[in-house]
């Protein structure tokens, strides 16, 4: 009986870490611990379970992303390179993760085969750093990469979460991009990048003018313009003076804290007080309900032409 429950004891102790470091872990290193019959009755029991050959997880994190990346790294000693929206997502668990672990491999290399692996066989677009212990891409190569492998439909999506989470910075993605032999799509990349480096504050900012209303009809919408109140002045996102509508986007991310929506209600009183009203957009609702941004904007803009004819 003493020493079942010593045995069950070093299980639960070590799946207990596992699950701790949301990490997997190789075969020998369970030996050691485990031995080779507590192994054995841990995997027939469903307590731990085989992702990858010789690489082993609780059963509870056999989806877990990050503990996949890991795995992946176990299995191939190394040397496959954690990548695309993968390495975002160690970077930033709010990054949304992909369905299947993307990774690099050198053509020399060999890699693991699972189905839920997605491997590009390509020399390493630059060097790698390890991050939860995981071979992973740096965050602006992660951030092409990613780009490279979506749907030509999803690939600004792709950019702009990872700007809107500051998984990298605007000009370190364009570097990443400019040095790499072939990206699909390149300008429009560079041209989305180039209008944070030429200013731009969020990537809401940019999606509203290059997503969102960028239909003539909001032509009479100035942008970025400078509108004065109580002694100091600030660029609005959008303003449309005949209809007195100032239209400021937002990001969780980036006028998230108190201070930041602090200012922004004083503005908004400013604002008010010059005959301005306005409206927010957040970023979510930018990328995930863009025609519901268009159509209560159209209703707005309306509204107020006519009240104030």
């Amino acid at each position: 009986m003493g020493t079942h429950r010593a045995l069950v004891a070093r299980l639960t102790d070590e799946v207990d870490r596992m699950r701790r470091g949301r990490i997997a872990a190789p075969r020998g290193a369970l030996l050691r611990v485990l031995g080779r019959r507590l192994l054995e009755r841990a995997v027939e029991s469903g307590v731990l379970v085989r992702l990858l050959p010789g690489v082993y997880a609780p059963a509870d994190l056999a989806t877990d992303h990050r503990v996949l990346c890991h795995a992946v790294t176990l299995a191939s000693r190394g040397r496959a390179t954690i990548a695309g929206r993968s390495a975002l997502h160690l970077v930033n668990d709010a990054y949304p993760a992909p369905r299947v672990v993307q990774v690099i491999v050198d053509p020399s290399s060999h890699a693991p085969r699972a189905p839920w692996i997605q491997a590009r066989r390509i020399p390493a677009p630059g060097p790698a750093w390890t991050l939860r212990r995981c071979r992973v891409l740096t965050p602006p190569d992660a951030v092409v990469d990613a780009w490279a492998r979506a749907p030509v439909e999803r690939r600004r999506a792709v950019l702009y979460d990872a700007l809107w989470l500051r998984c990298a910075a605007p000009a370190a993605i364009a570097e990443a991009s400019s040095g790499r032999g072939k990206v699909p799509q390149r300008a429009e990349l560079l041209a989305i990048l180039g209008e944070f480096i030429d200013g731009a504050q969020s990537p809401g900012e940019v999606m509203a003018r290059r997503e969102v209303f960028r239909h003539p009809r909001y032509d009479e919408f100035e942008r970025q313009v400078p509108v004065v109140g109580d002694g100091r002045g600030r660029p609005v996102d959008m303003l449309h003076r005949r209809a007195r509508l100032a239209v400021e986007i937002d990001s969780d991310s980036y006028h998230g804290a108190p201070e930041d929506v602090a200012r922004d209600h004083r503005r908004d009183v400013e604002l008010s007080a010059l005959g301005y009203q306005t409206v927010r957009y957040r970023y979510r609702d930018l990328r995930d309900r863009p025609e519901w941004c268009r159509r209560t904007l159209d209703r707005i803009v309306a509204v107020r032409l006519r009240d104030l004819a």
